[in-house]
């Protein structure tokens, strides 16, 4: 595994100065900005990274329109309720990427998001909430609990999960 020096040497590199690499880097979101997402865009960020994974994004990107839509707009309230019937249905909707692992994880990622609002407010609350000082032991956290949320609810596709999530509360400050 390479060291940290080596991949700013490279990236400095590739970009030609610090400067120009530290502009391609994203900027936090502020507690404002996290918590004025509303729940749905992050169930729909979330289902997104889950149906990426594995799969060319271009493919997932151009079928997403139609997820939206038959997932009504990722309202969670709605999406939680999602019945095994249901699903079934959606693998024979050919507007879709039809993965019933992936499809099933959707109702369940809605319920965990559902859970975080019952006792933060939303989700964006959850995050925005966090220690600025405590990032990384915070990451080692959510991890911890998501493992947790998904295996106590056998929620399918956690990684992706985990990792969006990291990268969300990496992104509340730098």
């Amino acid at each position: 595994m390479r060291d940290f020096q080596w991949m700013l040497e490279y990236g400095i590199n590739r970009f030609g100065s610090l400067k120009a690499l530290e502009a391609r880097l994203p900027q936090p979101a502020t507690k404002t900005q996290l918590i004025s997402v509303p729940d749905d865009r992050y169930l729909s960020l979330i289902a997104l990274r889950v149906f990426r994974a594995g799969l060319r994004h271009s493919v997932v990107d151009a079928k997403w329109p139609n997820f939206e839509e038959v997932f009504w707009q990722f309202n969670p309230e709605k999406v939680v309720l999602l019945s095994a019937e249901h699903i079934e249905r959606l693998m024979q909707d050919t507007r879709i990427i039809r993965h019933l692992g992936k499809l099933k994880s959707v109702p369940r990622n809605a319920q965990m998001l559902l859970d975080i609002r019952h006792e933060f407010g939303s989700f964006g609350a959850f995050l925005a909430q966090w220690p600025e000082d405590d990032i990384v032991c915070g990451v080692i956290w959510l991890s911890m609990v998501i493992s947790w949320v998904v295996c106590r609810r056998r929620a399918f596709y956690a990684w992706p999960v985990k990792i969006l999530l990291c990268s969300v509360m990496m992104l509340l400050r730098r």
